[in-house]
């Protein structure tokens, strides 16, 4: 049942029958009494809660498969292919990229890197080498774009760090989301880069209702969705108009 959910998750993209299917074949696992299997079988719905892109579920999971592991980095391997717990460590650091966690998840992709080597998971270290790059595409992007003179993709980093920023759980550091959102306008303005320039006032709005002022929130998100539509992005255009009542 777990693996079902996986094939629809991975030939018609349905990352919701990931997670059904695979919290249901978790559950029956538990019934096993046998600590490999629930180990082996509770890394899918971890995996489908990533696909989803729900971070706080994806360390739930995670969490309870490393309690059945410990420090056993091979139980469960006979029946998933992979070691759960180095799988389950890496896919924790796509989490917290996801909440915004970045410090957390670069202590994370180390700590899996590490146990993926020592037990010659190959293709679990071939997974951290995403997870690098999705936690290079905040900050190490902004360095790397700047110093080469890659404008488009810099202001693509500055709006990924202002996103991840805003996503972080406490209080909202709003000089450097607002900074960065700032350099990315410089560089979309500097080469005309206009598909980025509705996604930066998108997050103003997000910024400003994070801060409580929901009258600016309203007025950039309306203007955001005047410039999807004007460009042409109509899914961006649909999910805003969805979001704003639609009666924008």
């Amino acid at each position: 049942m777990g693996f079902y959910g996986l094939m629809r998750a991975q030939l018609i993209g349905s990352a919701l029958d990931y997670v059904r299917y695979g919290e249901e074949a978790a559950a029956i696992a538990v019934e096993s009494g046998d600590p490999a299997l629930r180990a082996a079988i509770g890394t899918l719905p971890a995996y489908g809660h990533y696909y989803a892109g729900d971070g706080r579920a994806v360390l739930e999971w995670s969490a309870r498969v490393l309690a059945e592991t410990g420090s056993d980095d091979a139980l469960g391997k006979a029946i998933a292919g992979y070691g759960p717990r180095a799988a389950m460590l890496n896919v924790r650091a796509f989490a917290l990229v996801f909440l915004g966690r970045l410090e957390e998840a670069g202590a994370a992709v180390r700590a899996a890197d590490r146990v993926a080597e020592d037990s010659r998971e190959v293709e679990v270290r071939g997974w951290t080498q995403l997870a690098w790059i999705n936690l290079a595409y905040a900050r190490e992007a902004i360095d790397v774009g700047h110093a080469g003179g890659c404008y488009y993709f810099e202001a693509q980093a500055q709006r990924a760090l202002a996103a991840a920023l805003l996503a972080t759980n406490g209080v909202v550091p709003r000089a450097e989301i607002e900074a960065a959102l700032a350099r990315a306008e410089q560089l979309v303005g500097a080469i005309d880069g206009h598909s980025l320039s509705p996604r930066i006032l998108e997050q103003r709005g997000r910024l400003a209702a994070a801060l409580g002022g929901a009258p600016a929130a309203e007025q950039a998100l309306r203007h955001a969705l005047e410039l999807y539509r004007s460009i042409g992005a109509t899914g961006h255009a649909a999910r805003l108009t969805n979001e704003l009542g639609g009666s924008a």
